[in-house]
């Protein structure tokens, strides 16, 4: 739609079947995008519904548009990286809306004094999104309600510290240095769908040399979380034993035992920031977790 060009900041939104909830999220970023300098990068992954439709209404100098054949959310980032040239690049979702003023401008001060990755903070809505974003705000649930998502606020908390563990990050509301990103060859295209893909990647980026850190002040909103998570379980672990396989690492390997049940999130953290293993003992249930729908009706989840 657009033709690439020199920008302060990159945002990569992997968008598939996402016309329900882009527009908005689109509208939030658009007034950040100007304010910084900055680009949104929307990959349309194939989708079958009218994302192409709904991109193809609203051209605008920040925003440019890549369409491919459907091949999957680690592919549809990579492909974002590609089409941006800015230094830093955030990764976010199509169905995440920006919940704060200085979304974009966090992200980016905060690699400009220290290059690395950073991870905001994501709130889950409870219930189906409202058009009123107020009323969104109070059915929400704090990050750390989210046994995945929720570690980098867990993390932060137990290590009294911003910087924490490469197992906080997910592929939404994180910056990192694309050099970085290039050099490690983005993600990996093995993945397919929902995870972990994101993590895979931020194992690199440590293995690279880079902190993971939370960003307080760049928060945003999970419009539909955990939909269809019923669907993406057995999926979802067949890529933890690629991921484990791939890297054979003690920390990937605690990652996995944390994600199937066996492992503490108090072993997870010790383990993987070298420090003491905080009181008590919560572990993730996985049955439980993705069985949960939320109240919602299943849709199409091909990627």
């Amino acid at each position: 739609m657009n033709d690439p060009r020199t920008s302060a900041i990159d945002v990569v939104i992997p968008a598939y079947n996402a016309a329900a909830h882009l527009d908005r999220v689109l509208d939030r970023i658009a007034p950040q995008a100007l304010a910084v300098g900055g680009r949104v990068i929307v990959v349309d992954d194939g989708s079958t519904d009218q994302t192409a439709a709904l991109l193809a209404r609203r051209p605008a100098p920040w925003l440019t548009v890549v369409h491919q054949e459907n091949q999957g959310r680690a592919r549809a980032r990579n492909a974002g990286l590609e089409r941006g040239d800015a230094a830093v690049v955030v990764f976010l979702d199509s169905d995440i809306l920006v919940d704060s003023e200085a979304w974009l401008a966090a992200h980016l001060e905060a690699q400009r004094r220290q290059p690395g990755v950073y991870m905001g903070m994501i709130r889950q809505a409870r219930g189906a999104a409202s058009a009123d974003d107020r009323a969104e705000g109070a059915k929400t649930l704090d990050q750390s309600d989210d046994d995945l998502v929720g570690l980098c606020s867990t993390f932060r908390r137990w290590a009294q510290s911003d910087r924490v563990s490469w197992v906080c990050v997910t592929g939404a509301n994180v910056s990192m240095p694309r050099q970085v990103v290039e050099q490690i060859g983005g993600f990996d295209p093995t993945f397919r769908g929902w995870g972990p893909e994101d993590l895979e990647l931020s194992y690199r980026l440590n293995a690279a040399g880079l902190a993971t850190f939370c960003l307080p002040g760049a928060d945003c909103l999970h419009l539909a979380p955990r939909q269809e998570l019923h669907y993406q379980r057995d999926r979802l672990f067949k890529y933890l034993r690629y991921f484990d396989g791939k890297h054979r690492s003690p920390e990937v390997r605690a990652y996995v035992r944390y994600v199937t049940g066996a492992l503490s999130a108090q072993e997870l953290f010790a383990v993987t920031t070298g420090k003491p293993t905080p009181p008590g003992a919560d572990y993730f249930r996985p049955a439980e977790y993705f069985a949960r729908r939320e109240g919602r009706e299943g849709r199409d989840v091909t990627e």
